[in-house]
């Protein structure tokens, strides 16, 4: 058999080729097709260069801010809520806790409020009597039980501290205990309807009452800023809460 090389074909490429022999009498018929294809051009990779680290005097590290505090314990984020029912069963959700509840009691009157600590590590319930129940790092600094009241309790808010907390009557009458501090109450005015809540300024030196129709009464270092007594409500309000 007869061999030939073929040169200077390009790498990676199909070639067809035919045969065909010839002499003094003339060329024969093509052979059949050969088809072949280059091998892929290799190219060794070249080494990288490798640049040795350069020697850098250690940093002095700076003196990280320390974090910051909250100004007072109100402050301290939350992410939860808690439910109160009537018979003192309590509910917590999200990143509130369950520190305990007054439903295993024999209540004299329903539980109308509940108020959490500054650190939400605890609450109060009070009923319609004035009665106060402290659980977690809530602290009982007193009640309205043995208070011959004129209308019944209908709300609770703590100070700023939580060493304190006031109450609410209906009639607009204000009860402070703990470190909380009377301001005055509504309980001398002719209110067109009751009062339903209370809440305190954030340095819990004054406070503001709600009644059903939307009347606000501001004590204190507390601002009056309107009420919706001008408007035609679809229902009584409820409550009322600082900012």
């Amino acid at each position: 058999p007869q061999s030939c090389t073929v040169t200077n074909l390009n790498p990676a490429t199909t070639y067809y080729f035919e045969v065909e022999a010839h002499n003094t009498n003339g060329y024969s018929s093509p052979s059949k097709e050969l088809i072949a294809t280059t091998q892929a051009l290799i190219v060794p990779s070249t080494p990288s260069t490798i640049t040795p680290p350069t020697s850098t005097p250690p940093t002095t590290p700076t003196t990280p801010n320390p974090p910051t505090t909250p100004s007072s314990p109100s402050q301290v984020p939350n992410e939860g809520y808690l439910l109160a029912a009537s018979d003192g069963g309590v509910f917590a959700y999200g990143s509130s806790s369950f520190y305990g509840s007054a439903n295993n009691i024999d209540l004299n009157k329903p539980v109308v409020a509940i108020t959490s600590t500054p650190d939400s590590k605890g609450y109060w319930l009070v009923a319609s009597d004035g009665g106060v129940f402290a659980y977690g790092d809530a602290k009982f600094y007193g009640s309205a039980t043995n208070i011959t009241l004129n209308r019944p309790i209908v709300g609770i808010i703590s100070t700023s501290d939580g060493r304190g907390y006031w109450l609410v009557a209906s009639d607009g009458g204000v009860f402070a205990y703990g470190d909380a501090t009377y301001y005055g109450s509504a309980n001398n005015i002719d209110l067109n309807k009751p009062i339903v809540g209370i809440t305190s300024t954030p340095d819990s030196k004054g406070y503001w009452l709600v009644a059903s129709d939307g009347g606000v009464f501001a004590y204190g270092d507390a601002n009056f800023y309107g009420s919706a007594t001008n408007l035609h409500l679809n229902q009584p309000a409820i409550s009322i809460q600082g900012e």
